[in-house]
């Protein structure tokens, strides 16, 4: 093994010069170097002058920056709705299905599937249970092109070589121009002409894909319908091989079944499954469910999940102390209403995209762990209300003062 060439003559062979440990061996010239810059050559010696930044994600190990990421599901199974989790997730900084978003940003979604009525119906049902309002989501563009020619590559005709489309410069100019950082593609075959078992159309689609991504600085996530044999394996795919070697990232969403012949049901469960990860573990699941207009993660007693039930304590236990440095009272009761805890805390900072149950659920088990304990507001006898606070806050009481 030859010993590690020096920081300063790597530069130094890059602008084309031999430097004293050349050993007479030919060195590229300037002017060759920049040619080949030109043509998008890059020398390996001048690349690792610097360690390499890390990889950038819109969700760690999941949805990868700057690529395409497909995620299929049967028609109706709920990717659409799922989608849109994403864009609120992105735009506020919060999760979607427990994952923490770390690039926080604007949202672009052009919809060929559901019309703007639709959408907003959903984002409707999504801004209420995750306890936002409708400035929020102000970073969320729509692009209602249902009905409409939205193809971003075209064949025109047999055997002829695909096209990008006018409709694709529209959208690579909204897309850089307003700085979007997650672009939502729904679905596949509205954006792609052509016939879709054809590996060179697919692999131009994808190609033109993966340039925006790349030119525009934004993840793009596209929602992909999966053949009947797709389905069948488990493997959730359609089309040429070439939409799976393309991406960066590849999601397979389906229901769960419990049961064999005609005793077997739906347990109203979704699991989404990792089919493609190059920068990441390719063998993740995430199971989730529909509750109140949107799916919230499957937390399993006793087993480890996505979203850590520990993590979920501290992020209350966070917020709850921010509340109560501002002089709120948050109560343990229903009855308080604006006041109960988990609704009081809902849609704040530390605990965005936490349901009111997953709250509750954290709530019982810190006041169980005695990490929740009762306290009163510091008002005169009067006016003071019984709360929760954290043990060993300065308005916890003794436990014979809470009982009495």
């Amino acid at each position: 093994m030859t010993d590690p060439i020096p920081l300063e003559e790597a530069e130094r062979r890059w602008q084309g010069d031999p430097g004293p440990s050349a050993g007479g061996r030919q060195r590229p010239t300037v002017e060759g170097c920049r040619k080949a810059s030109r043509m998008g050559v890059v020398n390996a010696g001048s690349l690792l002058v610097k360690p390499p930044p890390a990889r950038r994600w819109l969700i760690q190990d999941l949805i990868p920056m700057k690529a395409t990421t497909l995620f299929s599901a049967h028609g109706g199974d709920g990717k659409s709705l799922l989608a849109l989790q994403l864009a609120v997730a992105t735009a506020t900084g919060g999760r979607w299905l427990g994952h923490e978003i770390q690039e926080r940003g604007r949202v672009g979604i052009i919809s060929c599937e559901d019309d703007t009525d639709e959408v907003r119906h959903r984002l409707w049902d999504i801004m209420g249970a995750e306890g936002l309002c409708h400035e929020d989501l102000a970073d969320i563009d729509i692009w209602d092109r249902v009905g409409a020619d939205s193809f971003l590559t075209r064949t025109s005709r047999y055997e002829a070589a695909p096209e990008v489309t006018d409709f694709a410069g529209n959208v690579t100019n909204w897309v850089i121009d307003g700085e979007i950082k997650l672009l939502i593609l729904d679905s596949l075959y509205n954006f792609m002409s052509g016939n879709q078992n054809d590996w060179s159309v697919a692999q131009f689609f994808m190609n033109t894909l993966n340039g925006l991504a790349r030119d525009a600085d934004c993840s793009i996530f596209v929602l992909w319908h999966p053949s009947q044999f797709g389905r069948s394996s488990g493997e959730g795919s359609s089309g040429a091989n070439a939409f799976h070697n393309a991406c960066r990232g590849r999601l397979f969403m389906e229901r769960e079944f419990e049961g064999e012949g005609d005793a077997k049901k739906d347990t109203g469960i979704r699991v989404i499954r990792t089919k493609k990860m190059n920068r990441g573990p390719d063998d993740q699941e995430i199971r989730c469910r529909w509750e109140d207009g949107r799916f919230v993660p499957v937390i399993p007693e006793g087993g480890k999940s996505f979203v850590d039930r520990l993590d979920i304590r501290r992020r209350l236990l966070e917020c709850l102390t921010s509340a109560l440095e501002a002089g709120e009272a948050p109560s343990p009761v229903v009855e308080a209403r604006g006041n109960y805890l988990p609704k009081l805390l809902q849609g704040r900072p530390q605990v965005r995209g936490l349901s009111i149950r997953d709250l509750e659920r954290a709530m019982q088990d810190l006041r169980a762990d005695g990490e929740l304990v009762p306290g009163v507001t510091p008002d005169r006898p009067s006016r003071q209300r019984r709360i929760l606070v954290p043990k060993g806050h300065p308005w916890a009481v003794a436990k014979q003062e809470a009982t009495a």
